[in-house]
């Protein structure tokens, strides 16, 4: 079965965490920091708070689902002796009072990770209610630049912060009934290499990443399948196809991956970059140089 969301390196991929990554390298490097994590009941969100709590960090924990927060405050009380918060609330409720109330608890955000995401897997002619299909949009562009388009005074002020959005593979690759999310992602991509240009010198980085593709994916959840256009042998082929050969990495690549980027200052030159949690970190850096000289790992058309 032919891969249909390829992600061609020349550079080692890895499917999970490794050491090079590993948070036993940055044991206090993050403690006094505050993060907010978006998503944080469950897969990739839950995975990073527990991370970022295990380095050190404050963690403030945003999900729509009280049970998930409950359990997820246990164990990081549990496993870490952090300051929390944990926010019952939707991404799309006021930013500027979500970011308010974290302050007040926690102090000053200084690392925003923008995990919660939407998706919507089907052929867009068979949308009966395009308002399903925008709701992605509304989920993966509006709420984490609103977010931090709240978090970039107090960080402008200090002089640093951290912003690591989730993006996806789906930004530059091209595949059929995914055009909810290709958008979505394509869109955050292009807004933070534009953010990284209009606010060098303030001492804030850029982060979008693809996490890579876990089994806790947004497919699959609410209207994250067109389940009606599933009845198409094309469109079960596709999502097959995708099933088996995207959603195959794990968490703590993701998490690892996140931890990495908060605490270590040599990734900052790749602020504004497209970068993938699968490739290896260590050989991204060694290929620095040329990265930067041929404007790689950037969203762009090429033309004649």
């Amino acid at each position: 079965m032919a891969d249909i969301y390829p992600r061609p390196s020349t550079l080692t991929r890895h499917n999970d965490t490794y050491p090079f990554i590993a948070p036993s390298h940055f044991t206090g490097k993050l403690k006094g920091k505050v993060a907010l994590i978006t998503g944080a009941g469950r897969g990739i969100g839950r995975a990073t708070s527990l991370a970022l709590a295990a380095a050190g960090t404050s963690v403030a924990c945003l999900s729509r689902t009280a049970s998930e927060l409950e359990t997820l405050e246990a164990e990081i009380k549990q496993t870490s002796n952090v300051p929390t918060l944990f926010l019952v609330r939707d991404v799309l409720s006021d930013p500027v009072q979500i970011i308010s109330d974290i302050e007040k608890r926690l102090g000053p955000i200084d690392i925003l990770v923008n995990n919660a995401g939407s998706s919507r897997f089907g052929p867009l002619y068979l949308e009966k209610n395009i308002d399903i299909w925008w709701h992605v949009q509304e989920v993966n562009v509006k709420a984490p630049m609103a977010l931090i388009h709240a978090c970039l005074p107090s960080m402008m002020k200090r002089g640093s912060g951290k912003i690591i959005t989730l993006g996806s593979a789906a930004a530059d690759n091209s595949f059929p009934f995914g055009t909810a999310d290709g958008a979505s992602k394509a869109a955050l991509q292009k807004a933070h290499q534009c953010l990284d240009i209009e606010m060098r010198g303030t001492g804030i980085v850029f982060y979008c990443i693809h996490p890579g593709g876990t089994s806790t994916t947004t497919m699959g959840r609410g209207d994250g399948v067109n389940m009606e256009a599933m009845a198409l042998p094309e469109v079960q082929r596709v999502g097959m196809n995708f099933a088996k050969t995207a959603l195959t990495d794990t968490l703590a690549l993701a998490a690892d991956s996140i931890v990495f980027l908060a605490a270590d200052e040599r990734m900052e030159v790749f602020s504004g970059r497209y970068l993938d949690c699968c490739q290896d970190m260590e050989e991204l850096l060694q290929n620095k140089d040329k990265i930067l000289s041929e404007q790689l790992n950037m969203l762009s058309i090429k033309r004649l």
